[in-house]
């Protein structure tokens, strides 16, 4: 948990607006201790797998932030072809052990509003490594990769956040149809 509130370092997050969404929020880290954490912050939970999802309920009403943080159950692909609720509806996307950059970055691109942010948790290794990958798919969907961001309050070692911006234009063909981010990818690491 404290991995999760090393985030609280990042102007990013002091600075979203709207709601924000946990992207393959699992356990609802990172989601639910800063939902805590900001009293402010309106936070979804997107997560596909239903023992998760249920799990997610008994902990949002468990960490008394019931009024402000909801659990969608359904893959982040199908929750943004939803349209207004979901598609380009959050100032802020989190991920956290979703895969690979450049498939956590195509999934999070048709979640986050113009001008929004995506922050993705992860080792400075994965980021170097995937680095080129990230920035290849970035471009293709809409987002601008901005840099990697030491979490110099993590408990982890080597922990760091990517940070990417959403622009103004998405393309017409996000989100593709579910799975294909990962059996597809548009980049390879």
């Amino acid at each position: 948990m404290s991995d999760s509130l090393a985030l609280l370092e990042l102007p990013e997050l002091q600075a979203a607006q709207g709601r924000w969404a946990d992207l393959g929020a699992g356990a609802g880290i990172p989601g639910l201790p800063l939902a805590v954490a900001m009293p402010a912050a309106s936070v979804v939970l997107v997560e596909s797998v239903a023992k998760k999802c249920q799990f997610l309920r008994e902990a949002v009403i468990a960490a008394g932030v019931h009024d402000r943080v909801d659990v969608v159950c359904l893959r982040s692909e199908e929750y943004a072809a939803k349209g207004a609720t979901g598609r380009r509806a959050f100032g802020l996307v989190l991920a956290r052990a979703v895969g690979p950059l450049p498939v956590v970055l195509e999934l999070a691109a048709p979640l986050a509003a113009p001008n929004g942010r995506v922050l993705i948790s992860t080792s400075e290794q994965r980021a170097a490594s995937e680095w080129r990958a990230a920035a290849t798919v970035a471009a293709r969907c809409g987002l601008l990769l901005d840099r990697v961001e030491a979490l110099t309050r993590s408990p982890l070692s080597s922990s760091v956040c990517v940070v990417a911006r959403a622009l103004e234009t998405l393309p017409d063909w996000l989100p593709r149809r579910p799975g294909r981010a990962r059996s597809h990818p548009l980049a390879r690491s």
